[in-house]
Parts: structure tokens; sequence; C-alpha cells
């Protein structure tokens, strides 16, 4: 039976944007009704414990032009989420999406955010497969590859907003699934030959670097796969979060 991995705190929300994007209370799946809420809460996920200006969440929602009402509907989305949120976990709707100046933030508790797991433990994967310890590094990469419940953001992929972060969190599953063949090479099972152990120790880390680099030149060439340029991607939307704007020199 697959297993399913939560937060280790009973009482938090699982946040899940490695996949549609949805947060789940212990069996529930909450309700979160409409697709530009919905874009709402991605928008906050992906700049999760951050302010996000009131200009930057209006664009994302209307990327073509806003509405003239753009700012009370925004509120009223605002609103809506924080109801949809006061039962995920700990925090109440309001304290989840704080108004602060010059916009909002969406307060998540540590380990609540599944992309955030899984970059921790491929982190502690990466470490082990250097410290040659392959079994620990496999189970831990498996774990991580579990958590991934469909294409990265689901609906809001294709989002201006949402373009850096997928091709992320997209590159971190690629090390993720090019760390499998590499602990492959290096797994010596009962009753088979093992060949020379620094051959192998060296065919190995070239498959791991390899794997580096094509995670590299994907996050770097993923808006021009989509057909899309990085000039239709909103500058300020693209400062929102730090670790998303490691591609900002695109050409």
């Amino acid at each position: 039976m697959q297993r399913t991995h939560r937060p280790d705190t009973e009482a938090c929300a699982d946040s899940r944007i490695l996949g549609p994007v949805e947060v789940i209370t212990g069996e529930n799946r909450l309700a979160i009704e409409g697709r530009r809420t919905r874009i709402l809460l991605a928008m906050l996920l992906v700049w999760r414990n951050q302010i996000v200006s009131l200009d930057a969440l209006i664009d994302g929602l209307w990327p073509h032009g806003p509405p003239s009402s753009a700012k009370s509907t925004l509120h009223a989305h605002i609103s809506r989420l924080r109801g949809a949120l006061a039962a995920a976990g700990p925090l109440a709707g309001s304290e989840r999406v704080g108004r602060k100046p010059p916009g909002y933030e969406l307060r998540t508790l540590d380990g609540e955010v599944d992309a955030d797991r899984f970059e921790r433990m491929l982190a502690v994967a990466e470490a082990a497969m250097q410290e040659r310890r392959f079994a620990s590094a496999s189970s831990t990469l498996r774990d991580a590859l579990l958590l991934v419940h469909g294409p990265m953001l689901g609906e809001c992929r294709d989002e201006p907003f949402a373009q850096a972060e997928v091709a992320r969190l997209e590159a971190m599953q690629v090390r993720a699934q090019r760390g499998e063949p590499a602990r492959r090479l290096l797994q010596v099972t009962h009753g088979r030959t093992c060949v020379d152990s620094r051959r192998q120790w060296r065919h190995a880390k070239n498959v791991w670097h390899n794997a580096m680099l094509r995670s590299m030149v994907q996050t770097l060439t993923a808006p021009f796969r989509r057909g899309r340029r990085r000039s239709h991607v909103d500058p300020a939307l693209a400062r929102g979060r730090p670790r998303a704007t490691a591609n900002r020199d695109w050409g």
C-alpha cells in the first residue's frame, strides 16, 4: 500500500503545490470554490510567509488587465479564502492570511507545504549520496517522489506568476528521478559479482552530476519550452519570492 506523507504535526494543514493546489486537514480536502480564489491561494503559497503586495496579487489574478473593481473583488476572494482555511490547523483564517501593508501574507508552519518537505528530503538524499549511504539516499528519494501528485501547481501552472516556481519544482523532481539510477548503479545485490567499486563510484557520480546539469538546463529553458517569453512575466511578481527568482537572468 502506498504510504502517505503528511506534516509531522497532525493538527497542521497539508498544503500541496507538487500537483494540483490543495489543502488537506486530516482526511479532508478543503473546498476552495472559484478558480480565481484557487489562483490566489496558489500565489500566496508560492510566496508563503512573505508579504505580497496588492498590485502583485491583482496582476496575478488578472494578467491581461484588471477590471475597475479589482481591489474590492480581491478583498472578496481573500475573505472567501480565509473562510475556507479556517479549518486548516491551529491558525485561524485571519491569522493564516494576514493583512500586512502593502498587501497580504499567508502564514504556514514548518513542514506544512509539500514543496518544503520535498526540498529538504532531496538535500538529505544528496548528502547521503555524497557520503555513500546509498540505501538511505534511495529510501529518501522514493519518499520524496511520492509527494508529487500531478503537474506542478495544477491548473495554475501556466499563469505568469507560476512560471519560475514551476521550473524550480520540476528541476527538483528531475534531480530526484535522476538520483535513483545513480543509486542503483552502486547497489550490490546478493549472488551477483561486485564490479570494481572505484569505477562504479565514478560512474554513479557522473550520472548524478549529469542530473544536476539537466536540472539547470530544464530550469533555464522552461519558459521557452512552454512557448512563452520572459517578457510576459511581470517583474514585480518575479521578485515576489527569492527562491523563485534564481532564473531572473533569462535571455
